[in-house]
């Protein structure tokens, strides 16, 4: 009795601190460019306090002590990174600072994803899965009003800056890329990649009693409106592939039932952003045009992937230096953007050398078990959640700015959390 007391214990602040660390995350773009422009590097730190309070209280409560291997790669991990960064510091002249960045991304944020393996339970997933859902429709409303204002309001100022023609990208035409309360655009574009997969296991009949008819309206106008006037070419390309994949999955599933209606709804949503957001449509897919002379778009993912030619050139046994990549660390770098490329791979590569190298495998390798074990725990289980997510998570992986901008980096350890916790779930088990 006295164990399953501090089981729900532990539960509820695992529950309670995921969804602090998620309105922290949703909130603190909109803290900086709103309330506080000159305080950005301030705001990550409360963030980053935060998760080092829950690591040292899951040390001390005891949480960490039921997670088996996992807890052991981590540590072994966590083990690597110091040895390599201290010889680093020995043998590179890079500010020491940089190196703190460093841990702090590829170390520190891991623990706080430890700390849900073998954790929660499936009310307490749904729960966190309609809080999340919930989050769209005010967002949604917001990246409306955004989208509908000049570039030089307020609404769409960009991390505070006050020059009026840095405030905010445009697609074309003028026509804004909305940021809802993050600030820069791909914020947003790695808030709505997150929500996706609690998106659609809304639409495949999840919440289907918690909801009323009227919030489930609403919800599914203002993710389809989010999207429509994003002007993110990532969020469309994302969304859209996520719903291809899902038709796929409900056919092989024998779910073709579902099909008609999800059909009918794609064409009713369709002609309303036509009648409402014509302009942004056409914008955007003006923004696809030049971007197809520009590059080849499958050849830009497989570089994303893989890295880029010049990456694995300059390619070095140490490396520059864990955490150069990243954009926290340019004001400590003379400051240099995409210091040491643009990519992902081409990041972790440069800046790790060969633990750039083993990061790089073990994400790939990682991408593909977890999508496997995923979609045979959604077969079993009959909920898409699981390969959904394990889907958002191996994007995440390979193409995502993880080491290097700090939303992609805060929302793939927050559904890394949430990952490792439903790989570990009894989804037929219920308290």
């Amino acid at each position: 009795m006295q164990t399953l007391k501090l089981v729900d214990q532990e539960n509820k602040f695992l529950k309670n601190f995921f969804l602090l660390i998620f309105f922290y995350i949703v909130l603190e773009g909109a803290i900086k460019k709103w309330l506080f422009p000159n305080l950005l590097t301030e705001i990550i730190f409360i963030r980053d306090s935060i998760i080092i309070y829950g690591i040292l209280y899951s040390f001390k409560n005891g949480i960490y002590k039921r997670i088996g291997w996992q807890k052991d790669i981590i540590f072994f991990w966590t083990l690597i990174i110091v040895f390599w960064i201290v010889l680093q510091l020995l043998i590179n002249q890079i500010d020491s600072r940089v190196y703190l960045i460093g841990f702090r991304n590829w170390v520190l944020y891991f623990w706080f994803s430890l700390m849900f393996v073998n954790a929660l339970n499936k009310d307490i997933l749904d729960l966190i899965s309609k809080i999340i859902l919930l989050t769209i429709i005010p967002m949604g409303l917001l990246v409306v009003v955004q989208h509908y204002l000049p570039a030089n309001h307020v609404l769409n100022t960009q991390s505070g800056l006050i020059d009026v023609e840095e405030r905010i990208f445009t697609v074309a035409y003028g026509i804004v890329r909305t940021v809802g309360t993050f600030t820069f655009t791909y914020g947003y574009s790695q808030y709505m990649a997150f929500v996706t997969p609690f998106f659609l296991y809304f639409i495949d009949g999840g919440h289907k009693n918690d909801l009323s008819k009227k919030i489930k309206f609403i919800l599914i106008l203002s993710y389809v409106f989010g999207v429509m006037v994003s002007g993110s070419r990532g969020i469309i390309i994302n969304t859209s592939f996520m719903f291809v994949i899902y038709l796929f999955y409900i056919v092989k599933n024998r779910k073709e039932k579902k099909i008609i209606p999800i059909l009918l709804w794609i064409l009713m949503l369709t002609i309303l952003a036509l009648v409402f957001f014509q302009d942004a449509i056409e914008a955007t897919m003006f923004r696809f045009e030049s971007a197809a002379t520009d590059r080849w778009f499958f050849g830009r993912i497989y570089e994303a992937i893989t890295g880029s030619e010049m990456a694995w050139k300059n390619f070095s046994f140490l490396g520059t230096g864990i955490g150069a990549g990243s954009n926290m660390s340019r004001e400590y770098l003379g400051g240099i953007s995409f210091f040491l490329g643009e990519g992902e791979t081409d990041r972790i590569l440069g800046e790790g050398g060969l633990i750039g190298l083993l990061f790089f495998i073990f994400k790939i390798l990682f991408s593909i078990i977890v999508l496997f074990k995923s979609y045979s725990l959604s077969k079993a289980s009959n909920n898409i959640l699981p390969f959904f997510f394990a889907i958002f998570i191996s994007i995440q992986a390979t193409t995502g700015s993880i080491t290097g901008q700090i939303n992609a980096h805060a929302f793939t350890f927050l559904g890394l959390a949430l990952m490792f916790s439903i790989l570990t779930m009894n989804f037929n088990l219920k308290k």
